[in-house]
């Protein structure tokens, strides 16, 4: 069946569909509190993975009482380290800093940068579509899939930022170019870890 929509075309859609979402909060997963946590951690020079929330010392009053108003009484992870891989906490940390201990503006500049990343995917996909024979439009599976937007745009999920990596390592593989896969395919795995799990499939 001939797609309906033209790339350009279902590339926009997708891309209006991910910015309607720009100033909303996420309501049906709270892990944001944690990466704002982690992030204003990282931002001042403190490392995540030291200190549980319930445990994490301070270098002044002022800092602990103002990220403790602002985020620790919502948290759902008082009582844990942080399971979030090195990648994730460098972009906490970059939002943090760049949205100067404002909880609104993180959500919106993190949303910006994980809209960033999925639209990489979004072009990275047409790019493996059509080495594979495959007509571009079909990336539409992807760029209006309803969860896609919810959880990784909505929700503010790192699946997308992962999954770019991923898709831009097997392209590489696929420009012989190997060295570079590596790289890629690191970061996808100090993103989330899971990712580590597909690797077998590159030995097929």
């Amino acid at each position: 069946m001939r797609p309906k929509l033209a790339f350009k075309q279902v590339l926009l859609i997708g891309i209006v569909f991910r910015f309607v979402l720009l100033f909303s909060i996420p309501n049906l997963s709270d892990d944001y509190y944690r990466f704002i946590w982690d992030g204003e951690l990282v931002s001042s020079g403190n490392n995540p993975y030291k200190f549980k929330p319930v445990d994490q010392m301070f270098a002044s009053p002022k800092d602990e009482i103002n990220l403790k108003d602002r985020v620790y009484y919502k948290l759902n992870s008082k009582e844990y380290y942080s399971v979030y891989p090195p990648v994730d906490q460098g972009f906490f940390g970059l939002v943090a800093y760049a949205s100067g201990n404002n909880s609104f503006q993180f959500i919106v500049l993190l949303r910006l940068l994980l809209i960033g990343f999925d639209i990489g995917v979004i072009l990275i996909l047409a790019k493996l579509l059509k080495w594979f024979n495959k007509k571009r439009e079909l990336v539409v599976l992807y760029a209006l899939n309803p969860l896609v937007v919810t959880e990784l745009t909505g929700n503010l999920h790192f699946e997308g930022v992962t999954l770019f990596f991923v898709l831009t390592s097997i392209w590489f593989i696929i420009q012989k170019r190997h060295i570079q896969a590596g790289l890629l395919y690191a970061l996808a795995i100090c993103t989330k870890l899971s990712s580590s799990i597909a690797i077998t499939v590159f030995y097929f």
